[in-house]
């Protein structure tokens, strides 16, 4: 049966490297697993009054393909040394509704371009969110592409060898771990079915 993964990038940028990574996993990606890169440009701002009304269609088919998905990939770059606000508030939607924690135990990937660190202190803040949601951080090999403006093509893309292998890595062992959660998940319901009969 087929993986499937969700790729979320942080850059809004039409030629991003990290639209660019995410291009990379989908290469990488093992036989069995299917990388899809959704879109995040149209999420409006986080915002309980509009929750409150209902979940815009953008924030809707954004949660329904989480939810259907064995992983998350996020490819973050850092701004001003901290979290790109557009992934960010993607995270936050997909947060919702709290009490039924609806990232809690689902494998999430982290990699990311950036400046001179290559994004790794976005990343350290992403492990505190992802953390407090409850999910299942999948981040090595590390894949943090140092100047990513000086080694990024027209397109965002990334010939370098070692970031290549870097994301076969992670995308090969995030898809092992959403293999582990979802034979976690049926020998639950197996288990659950067997004690309501």
């Amino acid at each position: 049966m087929t993986i499937r993964i969700v790729g979320l990038s942080g850059s809004l940028r039409r030629a991003s490297s990290n639209t660019g990574l995410l291009r990379l996993a989908q290469r990488y990606a093992p036989p069995d697993v299917d990388v899809v890169i959704h879109d995040i440009h149209d999420l409006p701002l986080f915002n309980v009054d509009v929750e409150t009304v209902g979940d815009p269609e953008p924030v809707t088919a954004l949660k329904t393909a989480v939810r259907e998905a064995d992983a998350l990939l996020l490819a973050s770059p850092e701004y001003n040394y901290s979290l790109p606000p557009a992934l960010k508030n993607a995270v936050d939607w997909l947060s919702r509704p709290p009490r039924t924690r609806p990232l809690a135990g689902k494998p999430v990937g982290l990699m990311g371009a950036g400046s001179t660190g290559g994004g790794r202190r976005a990343q350290r803040h992403w492990r505190e969110v992802l953390g407090v949601l409850g999910m299942v951080i999948v981040d090595q090999p590390e894949v943090a592409v140092e100047k990513a403006w000086e080694r990024a093509d027209d397109h965002g893309d990334i010939a370098d060898l070692a970031v290549h292998e870097a994301v076969e890595g992670l995308i090969t062992n995030l898809a092992q771990a959403a293999r582990q959660a979802r034979a976690a998940a049926q020998a639950e319901a197996e288990a659950e079915k067997s004690g309501a009969t």
